[in-house]
């Protein structure tokens, strides 16, 4: 493998995420990777996204396009969840893999952390309404 290949991964890697305001509610779209080498980006991102929801929210965060999430950035959104709803505030994951709900199951985070399967249906959910 030459450098090419290696940069090349290392993009594909790389967190990206972009964020909108749509009322009250704020929608993030993640793709890339989330692991112990970016956590840090990752916490920042989550802090900064909840900062910018109020009171009822939703906090959406849309994980459909990451190829890999750790446990550590689940329990970052656990918390971050238990943070948002002392302010009002419930967070909601849309993902379309069955992965995402067996591992946000098998944390126990179930209730803490509920996972739609379009960004459409958390909204509805959420909010009562459709986006």
């Amino acid at each position: 493998m030459g450098p090419d290949s290696d940069s090349s991964r290392c993009t594909q890697r790389r967190l990206r995420a972009t964020g909108e305001r749509n009322g009250s509610a704020v929608i993030v779209c993640v793709g890339g990777e989330v692991d112990a080498s970016n956590e840090a980006e990752w916490q920042h991102l989550l802090t900064n996204m909840a900062a910018c929801a109020v009171a009822p929210g939703p906090l959406v965060v849309d994980v459909c396009d990451l190829d890999f999430i750790g446990a550590g950035a689940y329990a970052m959104l656990a918390r971050e969840a238990e943070r948002s709803k002392h302010r009002g505030v419930r967070l909601c994951l849309v993902s379309d893999r069955p992965e995402t709900t067996r591992a946000v199951a098998a944390c126990g985070l179930d209730e803490l952390l509920p996972v739609e399967t379009t960004l459409e249906a958390a909204m509805s959910q959420l909010t009562g309404k459709v986006r």
